[in-house]
């Protein structure tokens, strides 16, 4: 029973603010190619059942609306010094998700290689592995920014991340991890989670 404890009370630590439309009512939204300077953004092409789009920020790229009134479109443009892999912060009905920015380079030999090597605490964690650092990375549960709060870095290229506890209270959800260097935009990877714990392959299980 103690052990039950520990485990719930370091699972709870780990809590994110809950989104309900983002995190339990929509999918996670495919990340948002950047494909030239300037890109059309529709909102609903994201989250179809959205409703009113209350703002639209990115902390790096510019964002420009269609209308004055309304936020449902807008332009995103590259600036001097965006990095290739941003989030478009969406917010609605008082809740708060994310889209992915990916600038689109062709992918060079430089670029960050991202592995889930492994799990512990009984699948309320996982170990990640890259190759080609240093790297910079966006991690998201559902369409959540996961923050250091989650995150728990060992050394260069190594890190654990712990699934928010939230996740126990939903069936299937995801995890997934984007990565980038000067170098352009490195690989992604997805790992589902059921019931707030990890599903890795049993090889990639660590006690």
């Amino acid at each position: 029973m103690c052990a039950a404890a520990v485990v719930l009370a370091a699972s709870c630590s780990y809590r994110v603010a809950r989104n309900p439309f983002f995190d339990e009512e929509s999918e996670p939204a495919m990340p948002c190619i950047v494909s030239s300077d300037t890109t059309l953004v529709i909102v609903r092409d994201f989250f179809p059942k959205i409703g009113k789009v209350e703002s639209l920020t990115c902390d790096d790229y510019s964002v420009v609306p269609l209308s004055k009134t309304c936020m449902d479109t807008v332009l995103v443009a590259v600036r001097p010094g965006s990095r290739y892999i941003s989030t478009l912060n969406v917010t609605s009905g008082g809740e708060r998700g994310v889209i992915v920015l990916k600038q689109e380079k062709q992918r060079s030999a430089g670029t960050p290689i991202v592995s889930a090597v492994g799990s512990g605490m009984g699948g309320r964690e996982f170990t990640v592995e890259v190759k080609n650092t240093p790297a910079s990375y966006l991690i998201l549960w559902q369409n959540t920014l996961l923050d250091r709060n989650c995150l728990s870095y060992r050394k260069d290229g190594v890190f654990t991340i712990h699934v928010p506890f939230n996740a126990m209270e939903m069936e299937r959800s995801y995890i997934r991890i984007y990565s980038h260097n000067a170098a352009g935009a490195g690989s992604e990877v997805i790992v589902p989670v059921q019931r707030g714990r990890v599903m890795l392959p049993e090889s990639k299980k660590l006690s």
